[in-house]
Order: C-alpha cells, then structure tokens, then sequence
C-alpha cells in the first residue's frame, strides 16, 4: 500500500518574521482516522477530572457565557461545563476532550498528541524533516505560537 493510499496528507505553508520565509506544515493522518466522528469531541478521558481544568481561564469563560445566554445566567461552573460538554453528565464528572484543549491546564499531561510539531525539509536530503519546535499548552495558545 503506498503512502498516500494509508494516509490523508494535508499541508499548510505559513510564513513568519521569526523563521524569515515560507514554512511548509504537513499533517499525515491514517486514512481511518480521518472518517468524520461527530461525538469524538464530547468523549470523556479517563483518569480526568474538574481540577485538570484551568479555573481562571474556565471561570471567565462562564462569565461570558452568562452575559451572552440569558438562560445559562444562573447555572454554576459545572452545570455550564455539562450543558456545554466540557465535562460528561455522569456523577464523575470525567473532562470531555473538548474541555481539555480548550481548558485543560496541561492537555499533553494526558495525551502527547495533543501538540503541534513543525518541520522543514532537510536542504540537503529532500526525504528528511527538520524538527523546528514543539507547541504545547491549550488549544488556543499552540494557535497563536504557532502562528506567530
């Protein structure tokens, strides 16, 4: 089986003033992986729990939520995580991978993948990477470093 028929290949080119001229970004995933999963969001990670998330950011999140749905003004902190699969509705209360990524304190704690490497084309050998850095943290601070 060739590469491209076991993996969906995407790329993102990106140009910063830190690295000074364009970058290539290459996502392989197995073909299997790829297939939509419309609950994969909301499942709950084992051995997680509300003091994986990171309060202050989750607290002024909650703020915002209440401001903008009058129906949510009233509900606490874990009733919003609920109704918002942040956490599951089971009694444990396990963190949804949604609730990870974009609250957890650190994501890559439970789960390595969760992070964003990136690569340059060895100028010497056009097969080979370079590994530039490592992004890790929650979802919306890889975004911005990544972008940076």
């Amino acid at each position: 089986m060739a590469f491209s028929d076991a993996f969906k290949r995407i790329e993102y080119t990106f140009s910063t003033s830190a690295l000074k001229r364009p970058h290539t970004m290459t996502i392989s995933r197995p073909q299997e992986d790829c297939a939509p999963f419309p609950n994969d969001d909301i499942r709950a990670l084992s051995h997680t729990r509300m003091e994986d998330l990171s309060i202050p950011n989750f607290s002024s999140f909650c703020q915002k939520i209440r401001l903008l749905r009058p129906r949510m003004q009233n509900m606490t902190r874990e009733a919003i995580a609920r109704a918002l699969h942040i956490t599951t509705r089971t009694p444990q209360a396990r963190i949804t991978l949604t609730g990870l990524l974009c609250f957890g304190r650190y994501p890559q704690a439970f789960d390595s993948s969760f992070a964003i490497e990136l690569y340059q084309r060895d100028p010497q050998d056009p097969l080979r990477y370079q590994k530039l850095f490592l992004i890790e943290g929650r979802l919306d601070r890889m975004l911005d470093d990544a972008l940076e």
